[in-house]
């Protein structure tokens, strides 16, 4: 893996950024943009735990498909961050993944898939603080500088 902090092998690829967008071949697609999204690639297929956490949905409905969310406590019995991880395909990884499982940073926990309202196979990322969304590429500047 190029970053074990990312939830791709190679975070370079995204594809779409935080905020406004507008996509002519999807009506339906947000125009506020609440993540990034990485292309499925060669090195783009498995999606990974950006920290430690605890899962707190997987879920296979609505607009984000197969998804993933993990709450990650900072300092004892404090929620700071949520993770969603959407789109995913559906697989023998998400079908082990349960409500209250503890997962690790880099820690394997679906493949990039084309589920829920997509345009194409990619995962689409949102970082949470405290209830507020974050641009997911701010969070990573400020928390994983090499």
């Amino acid at each position: 893996r190029l970053d074990p902090s990312y939830p791709v092998d190679d975070p370079s690829t995204q594809s779409s950024d935080f905020g406004y967008r507008l996509l002519p071949n999807c009506n339906k697609c947000s125009r506020n943009h609440k993540g990034v999204d990485y292309p499925e690639s060669d090195l783009n297929k498995n999606v990974y735990s950006i920290m430690s956490g605890v899962i707190s949905q997987v879920q296979r409905a609505g607009e984000y498909g197969v998804h993933v969310i993990v709450e990650h406590v900072i300092y004892p019995d404090e929620l700071a961050y949520t993770t969603l991880y959407a789109h995913l395909q559906v697989s023998s990884v998400t079908d082990s993944l349960s409500i209250g499982d503890r997962v690790t940073k880099g820690q394997l926990i679906g493949y990039i898939g084309n589920t829920g309202l997509s345009t194409g196979p990619h995962l689409h990322f949102e970082v949470h603080k405290n209830g507020r969304v974050l641009d997911p590429d701010v969070f990573f500047a400020r928390h994983y500088q090499n």
